[in-house]
């Protein structure tokens, strides 16, 4: 896992997983989120979403069911601009906090 990565959890996203959330610090990749099958990190056991209008999995295997992963994706599309504006590093780790829209089903 990258050291520059912020993970939020589901009181604070609405989602029923762990998300974390980077900048791009020098990746070769387009901008992503990891996200958890579980409520705490177990290495190995994440995938990766891109940040777009349409997320698409680049990384590791969704082992969640098809609800889980629409509602993951919709609060990526909630979040498009916050979340590009954090990869790019034009908002700060507390802006970013503060920024967020937390999903509701």
């Amino acid at each position: 896992m990258n050291d520059e990565m912020s993970n939020f959890w589901a009181k604070d996203t609405g989602l029923p997983v762990v998300i974390w959330v980077s900048v791009k610090t020098g990746a070769k990749h387009g901008a992503r989120i990891k996200i958890s099958h579980n409520k705490k990190w177990i290495a190995g056991d994440d995938f990766s979403l891109t940040i777009s209008d349409n997320p698409k999995i680049v990384s590791g295997e969704c082992k969640l069911d098809s609800k889980q992963l629409e509602l993951i994706k919709k609060y990526i599309k909630l979040n498009k601009r916050v979340l590009i504006e954090y990869w790019n590093e034009k908002i700060s780790t507390a802006d970013l906090v503060k920024k967020l829209i937390k999903i509701t089903t």
